[in-house]
């Protein structure tokens, strides 16, 4: 495709296509090469009427893919606590975190963390985290108090570079924490029930790509229960009542067209 896909010159006994075309009138004419931005028009006339016969370039970016990357902050960032029971029965409330995500390293990386002090690399004593780890498995684990961590790990593995949906969640009257990854699910109990006012909460890590829906439940110390839904594809910089400190990523390619 060109500016010249509407001509052809005799040349070597061959009708072909010219690369650039120069014309005498009042002095030479340059109307670009194939490939140019010029615009400059060779009129041939056409029964009664003069008509263009050489095309203008026009170049178009489309977006190719899109992502948030890094990691970023769920909002409010203390609703987000998992106490699907606790010793008594009294407290109960269901807690999950759903995305589509992509690693782009072997090494191990955090998809989720709320906890009070600490961070994913680090925890403190009362948390809740999920880990794609470097074998490629979904490891959840957590603890309450500075007790006993107990975890979940995925029975199955995916590598880097692969676009995966994971859904975890715990519903609220059991300890049972389920891992749906990559369309296999494992389960096992986690009793680590944790509810406090002063928790933070992060999403994502260094080479992270999260896209499309993002969900996350939980609670606060104080019993109220949080949730968020947004389009990671599309979500910027912006603080909002859901997020913040999004680092918004996408990749495009350029389409050109003869017009």
């Amino acid at each position: 495709m060109g500016r010249y896909d509407n001509i052809k010159v005799y040349n070597n006994d061959s009708w072909v296509q010219p690369n650039q075309i120069r014309v005498y009138n009042n002095g030479w004419q340059d109307l670009g090469t194939n490939d140019s931005y010029n615009t400059k028009s060779l009129q041939v006339r056409k029964g009664n009427e003069f008509k263009r016969a050489t095309l203008n370039r026009r170049d178009e970016e489309v977006v190719t893919d899109r992502w948030a990357n890094g990691r970023f902050k769920l909002l409010p960032a203390n609703r987000y606590c998992r106490c699907p029971d606790n010793s008594d029965h009294t407290l109960q409330y269901n807690w999950y975190f759903r995305t589509t995500v992509e690693k782009t390293t072997d090494n191990a990386q955090y998809l989720f963390y709320c906890g009070t002090g600490g961070s994913p690399e680090s925890p403190g004593n009362n948390y809740i985290r999920v880990t794609w780890q470097a074998d490629g498995k979904i490891k959840v684990d957590g603890r309450y108090n500075g007790g006993t961590v107990g975890s979940v790990t995925s029975s199955n593995a995916v590598g880097k570079n692969t676009q995966v949906y994971l859904n975890v969640y715990s519903n609220k009257g059991s300890y049972k924490c389920t891992i749906d990854f990559n369309g296999t699910t494992t389960s096992g109990n986690i009793y680590s029930s944790f509810m406090f006012n002063n928790s933070t909460t992060t999403v994502g890590d260094t080479y992270t790509k999260i896209r499309n829906n993002l969900a996350a439940a939980g609670v606060d110390g104080s019993g109220n229960t949080g949730s968020c839904s947004f389009n990671a594809s599309t979500v910027s910089g912006t603080d909002n009542s859901q997020y913040k400190e999004v680092t918004h990523r996408e990749s495009t390619r350029t389409d050109t067209y003869w017009e």
